[in-house]
């Protein structure tokens, strides 16, 4: 819920009272939104403190206790957690560096130079559930990272103990069906099609319009289980790609226009390797919960009736020491929306004919 949906209803609420209430409260002002207010729960949601708020850390928990203080000291009743368990993976650490190799000149043995190291939360984070382990070795472009008989990108290229790089999402006008399309939605798809070629790891490019080429921007759903334990999984930004690919036979742009423009595949070998490192504590069952509180209603034939406002709490969590996902717009701004929602509705001369749920939702990144 954004902010401006939530004190709309609000207002709505404050206004619907009946006109022998209205006019008692003729020479009472409406009460106010605190933009202050507001902007204090939002920075607070978003601080390093509550490490993201990913569902089933100790983070999400000491961010639901804030809430349920504010609701509480704002006249809300009946606070009460509703439990239930989500999948989570929490990335410890996470490091990754690429390298060129070289044969000598005499061909006797391979060289290594120009070793490159990327830093965590500026030029990549982890996948939402990557799999943790120690992987080194060539990387292998994929494109999509599909196998189909009509589209097969792992056909000429040879992945066995190699780190795959692929592409987010789904080509255009391949044509390719949905019951094939569906099968590399999510990177666990992709990632699952890697590993069946023999693949040790992937790296992900996120090539999503809506994500800048500079930006790290986190995936916390991956798609459905079994969970690929020992398999990294990490997400580039088409930057740190480019950088990677920038020296190859196909730079990324270029790989990327092709499949676009003539639905051929453009999978080949890189010259170069990458070390990826990801240290992770995966639980498939970790406990979280949603939290609900009652204001009850001051008209005694409505106040069974209720009216419900709510928004999610969890975030993308906490990478390593470097890479927050603060997760302001999502959705730290909804449940400040709904704070303040909570403290409008409280004041004695303002509160509603009808009750008020307010519910704050955990498990929505993980969904």
């Amino acid at each position: 819920m954004t902010i401006a949906a939530a004190l709309f209803l609000g207002a709505g609420l404050l206004s619907a009272q009946r006109p022998e209430q209205e006019v008692k409260r003729d020479d009472v002002p409406m009460p106010t939104v605190h933009q202050d207010t507001l902007m204090k729960h939002v920075m607070e949601l978003s601080s390093e403190t509550y490490r993201g708020r990913l569902a089933g850390t100790d983070g999400y928990d000491r961010a639901m206790r804030y809430v349920q203080r504010v609701l509480q000291r704002y006249g809300v009743e009946k606070l009460e957690e509703q439990p239930f368990t989500v999948e989570c993976n929490e990335v410890e650490n996470a490091k990754f560096n690429v390298y060129k190799v070289e044969f000598s000149p005499n061909g006797s043995s391979i060289l290594e130079k120009d070793r490159r190291i990327f830093s965590l939360g500026n030029e990549f984070c982890c996948a939402g559930v990557t799999g943790r382990g120690y992987v080194d070795a060539q990387m292998v472009f994929c494109g999509y990272g599909i196998d189909d008989s009509k589209f097969n990108e792992y056909k000429y290229v040879d992945v066995k103990g190699k780190i795959v790089i692929v592409l987010t999402g789904l080509p255009e006008g391949l044509g390719l069906p949905e019951s094939v399309a569906s099968h590399y939605m999510t990177l666990r798809d992709k990632a699952r099609t890697a590993e069946k070629h023999g693949a040790i790891g992937m790296l992900a490019v996120n090539v999503s319009p809506t994500c800048p080429s500079y930006e790290v921007q986190a995936k916390t759903y991956c798609g459905e289980l079994p969970h690929l334990a020992t398999f990294p999984i990490l997400q580039l930004t088409m930057d740190c790609a480019r950088e990677i690919m920038a020296d190859q036979a196909i730079p990324l742009d270029t790989a990327m226009e092709r499949l676009v423009r003539d639905g051929e595949v453009q999978s080949y070998s890189l010259l170069k390797k990458a070390e990826i490192d990801v240290n992770a504590r995966y639980n498939p069952a970790a406990r979280t919960a949603n939290v609900i509180g009652l204001l009850r209603g001051n008209d005694k034939h409505l106040a069974n009736e209720y009216v419900v406002i709510g928004a999610s709490l969890d975030g993308s969590g906490m990478q390593g020491e470097t890479c927050l996902f603060p997760g302001a717009d999502i959705n730290a701004s909804g449940v400040a929306a709904v704070l303040e929602t909570a403290r409008l509705l409280s004041q004695a001369d303002y509160r509603p004919r009808r009750s008020v749920l307010f519910v704050i939702f955990s498990g929505s990144e993980q969904q």
